[in-house]
């Protein structure tokens, strides 16, 4: 894998990882309002998905993220082992 198409891939998917980063911040407290409407247990949705739901969502990137760079990672060494050995 070409030096120039790996760092392209690893903008793409740090990019797309602070946009979702981003829109789940902005998006829970903009409709925390509106989640106020339902409750989970005693507490407003609004509140529980502020401090609970955007937690475990930044948890899912940080996790999809690392598998992804991780596999990425793979598949640039085994390309650069596969063009030595040629």
């Amino acid at each position: 894998m070409r030096a120039r198409v790996y760092w392209r891939r690893v903008r793409f998917w740090t990019v797309l990882g602070l946009v979702l980063w981003f829109g789940v911040t902005l998006g829970v407290s903009w409709w925390s309002s509106a989640l106020d409407a339902w409750r989970v247990g005693s507490m407003p949705a609004g509140y529980w998905w502020a401090t609970q739901g955007a937690i475990a969502v930044y948890l899912l990137i940080i996790v999809g993220h690392g598998w992804v760079m991780d596999r990425l990672e793979r598949r640039c060494a085994q390309a650069e082992s596969g063009m030595r050995a040629s």
